[in-house]
């Protein structure tokens, strides 16, 4: 958050060690603003997920009112005759006209009933859904996460990039012990946790991805080690204020009052704060004047002014607003005492709060509750008076006793006692942590583990800040007429995910995708939710509460047996439900493997035993029989499945473009690297029996390097790629797949077959060699011995890859669909 002087300080700090800064804050403002020589970015966040879970109950009432239709209308045998056993098996909760009585369940079952800690706390979800389309473009390679709000968010980006071989350091910064704040505010019962429970459980889940944690006190760092068992103790760099240089304005001449005693409270005005303790003293405080310099006014705040009528005390209550950190400690130096007033909980007596260190380095004597940490400091200092929480007649005596000592009272705050609370004395402790973390960084970087961190090293200015403004989503966009997309349940080559994220990076629409196969974990909320398919409530459930565009991915039924595995009988009953509803298709789902073996000499259906292809003639039949009868849209994911569903729309297949760029041009070796990676599928598309013994005689003449390795994770065949010059598809299919893509966004030379009907059907060729079986030993003695030639088209493959497959082509492709207006 831009307002918390902590996050500016920190960010002067590693702006000051010559590393290139953004502080990411939240806020409506697209225009690029600056703190004293930093880039500010202030991302809208909405509420789209948080408006989902708002709307919980209306949509369980739904959910329940419309499976109960389609449980009375099922025959099928899988289903349960019995009502309840279906309920139970939907995982839904008995219908009622009573109030479901709260019920605590045992403690080894707590686990299954407590809602993912992202149901409980969407904003986070929204907030990660917003920071994400700027880390994309900033690709940061250090985020120091200020609290625990952005912790998750910091370590979901971080995972991301290390699944593509990069390294991404995340300091944590623990503002608050959460382990005590969960302790004061407990939630009802034991399986409905409170706000601050949900949090400390993020800290506990996240907390060990964190490369580094510091905090705000030595007693808060020895806790926060013990809570989660932390190998290093954190490092502690206090809250303290820092100095202004320049001229700052005086309180009173602001507030307006010249002369009277003048009591001054800093900070927000939440209930803990117990203000209200203030306002109830100013009674039995004549003549004494309260300046609340406060930011926002909350209801604690309407609250406290309602009360001061009430007393009549009004009059001597003045709103002062927030100035600039560094200009804290001057404008208050004319108070002539600084305020605490606490209520008395657990969390807040692990740490001194910043305003303490504000008053006292602008020589204000304190007036503090008896939290324990401030009255153990006031107590071994005597700068101030302390009074029992909530006590109004304590903090009279306590104010009294200040007014009548001032001088007392301020002799106690030395100057020593100053620098100790002044910032200045912790900026070194932050840029050792800093200069540590990067060292170290550097040190993995030499060890040949990671790829390069351009933003570490220096090497590599980020971009501009206008330049990443202008990427940011547009909040208009992203609040069209309530539409949310959800894709699945296949997520065949990680084509739904890819999906998901360019819709919403590009036409700014929140997409969900689920199914049993997810790039990223299922329990984690990444950029988009993913369902793991374990259960057929959850999907079902999903479905009815949230998404009002469904893309009904690889022609696979969304509900599983609900309606005997048929899409054909879902689709009817999705449309009557209000849904826009299209279809997409992949792969053999949809392909005639008579047409394909009419048109490629050397189809992959030829080898392929019988009763798969038989299997495959009548899935792929009724598919497109059924694409035929239903008005909807419906997409193919490669050109060449255009010609077994002519009425449909290209869907270009998306990759990461940027991930898979590599730093060395093709075929400038003296022996080309050459690479085949087969796949597991039956049937297999891409002949790698032909390929493979073509490859072989070429390595035994010392022609080419080969490499055909079995089993490759994603890291692996990134590094693979990078490192080779020539990338062997397929050539019994006639199209190309994501394994084309990505060596031809590497800048690599793909050999593959792209048949002349299916060139005919795209836009503008692809940079592939052609070389059917009968002629790929011919296509690489070509290669190889006209290498200049082919440098050429190997190098424009990656414009190729960035303008149909980074996700813009796809999403101006869905963008009609997900412009029809929302029906439910």
């Amino acid at each position: 958050m831009v307002v918390d002087s902590r996050v500016l300080k920190c960010a002067q700090v590693s702006h000051s060690q010559g590393f290139p800064t953004v502080i990411l804050g939240v806020g409506q403002g697209r225009d690029a603003i600056t703190y004293d020589g930093i880039p500010v970015l202030r991302v809208p966040v909405l509420t789209r997920f948080r408006d989902v879970a708002a709307a919980a109950d209306r949509a369980r009432r739904l959910r329940a009112d419309t499976l109960d239709e389609w449980f009375a209308s099922q025959e099928s045998a899988v289903l349960s005759p019995d009502p309840a056993t279906q309920r139970r098996w939907f995982g839904l909760r008995p219908r009622s006209s009573q109030p479901a009585a709260r019920v605590t369940p045992p403690p080894a079952a707590q686990s299954d009933v407590i809602s993912p800690w992202w149901v409980r706390l969407p904003h986070v979800v929204d907030h990660e859904l917003a920071w994400n389309s700027v880390l994309r473009v900033l690709r940061p390679d250090f985020i120091h996460a200020h609290d625990v709000l952005p912790l998750p968010i910091a370590a979901h980006y971080a995972a991301a990039r290390r699944n593509l071989g990069e390294r991404v350091w995340v300091l944590y910064d623990a503002h608050e012990w959460l382990a005590g704040k969960a302790a004061d505010s407990p939630g009802t019962t034991a399986n409905t946790p409170s706000a601050w429970e949900s949090f400390y459980e993020i800290e506990r889940i996240y907390i060990a991805s964190a490369d580094a944690v510091i905090t705000v006190s030595e007693r808060m760092a020895d806790l926060i080690a013990a809570d989660h068992s932390l190998g290093a103790r954190p490092r502690v760099v206090l809250n303290a204020p820092p100095r202004s240089p320049d001229p700052v304005p005086s309180l009173r001449d602001v507030i307006k009052v010249p002369e009277a005693p003048l009591m001054v409270y800093s900070g927000a005005t939440v209930a803990n704060r117990a203000i209200d303790t203030v306002v109830d003293a100013l009674p039995g405080l004549p003549g004494v004047h309260l300046a609340l310099v406060v930011g926002a006014r909350s209801q604690t705040l309407v609250g406290v002014l309602a009360r001061a009528r009430e007393l009549r005390v009004e009059n001597r209550i003045h709103l002062a607003g927030y100035v600039r950190p560094q200009d804290v400690v001057e404008y208050l130096r004319s108070a002539d005492v600084g305020l605490i007033p606490r209520k008395s909980l657990t969390s807040l007596d692990m740490s001194l709060p910043t305003k303490l260190r504000e008053y006292l380095v602008a020589g204000l004597p304190i007036v503090a509750s008896d939290n324990r940490e401030m009255a153990d400091f006031i107590a071994r200092t005597g700068v101030g008076e302390v009074f029992p929480s909530e006590d109004v007649a304590g903090f009279v005596a306590a104010v009294r006793e200040v007014l009548a000592d001032p001088a007392g009272y301020r002799s106690g705050i030395t100057q020593q006692l100053k620098a100790e609370l002044e910032w200045d004395t912790q900026v070194p402790v932050l840029r050792g942590v800093y200069s540590e973390m990067l060292s170290a960084a550097q040190a993995d970087e030499g060890a040949g583990e990671a790829l390069p961190h351009p933003g570490v090293a220096g090497q590599v200015v980020p971009p501009e800040l206008s330049e990443v403004s202008e990427q940011v989503p547009d909040i208009a966009k992203l609040r069209r007429a309530g539409v949310h997309v959800a894709i699945g349940s296949d997520n065949h080559a990680g084509q739904a995910f890819a999906w998901a994220e360019a819709v919403t990076r590009n036409l700014g629409v929140p997409v969900t995708t689920f199914g049993r196969r997810a790039p990223v974990p299922s329990r984690l909320p990444h950029s988009f939710r993913i369902f793991s398919g374990r259960g057929i409530g959850q999907r079902a459930g999903f479905l009815l509460d949230v998404p009002s565009h469904v893309l009904v991915n690889g022609f696979q039924p969304l509900f599983g047996p609900l309606f005997g595995a048929d899409l054909r009988a879902e689709l009817p009953r999705l449309q009557e439900l209000g849904f826009r509803v299209a279809l997409a298709a992949h792969s053999n789902e949809i392909r005639d493997p008579k047409r394909h073996m009419d048109r490629i000499e050397f189809s992959y259906f030829r080898d392929a035993p019988a009763d798969t292809v038989a299997e495959l003639t009548g899935v792929s039949g009724r598919n497109r029989s059924l694409a035929a009868e239903v008005d909807l849209p419906v997409f193919v994911s490669t050109p060449d499945l255009l010609l077994d569903l002519p009425t449909a729309c290209w869907l270009p297949l998306t990759i990461n473009v940027r991930s898979w760029k590599a730093q060395e041009p093709a075929l400038h070796r003296d022996v080309p690297v050459v690479v085949h990676l087969p796949s597991v599928s039956t049937p297999q598309i891409e002949g790698t029996a032909v390929i493979d013994q073509v490859l072989r005689n070429l390595a035994r003449l010392g022609r080419i390097e080969y490499r055909r390795p079995k089993v490759e994770s994603q890291r692996g065949v990134r590094k693979l790629v990078a490192n080779a010059d020539i990338v062997v598809d397929q050539i019994f299919s006639g199209s190309y797949g994501v394994p084309a893509i990505r060596a031809m966004a590497a800048g690599r030379l793909v050999v593959g077959y792209v048949a002349d009907d299916v060139r005919s059907l795209m836009p503008e060729p692809p940079p592939i060699v052609d070389a059917t079986a009968s002629r790929f030993a011919t296509a690489m003695e070509r290669i190889l011995s006209d290498r200049e030639n082919f440098r050429g088209l190997a190098a424009s493959g990656p414009t190729f890859a960035s303008k149909w497959h980074d996700g813009r082509a796809a999403a101006t492709a869905l963008d009609p669909f997900v412009s029809l207006p929302a029906l439910r």
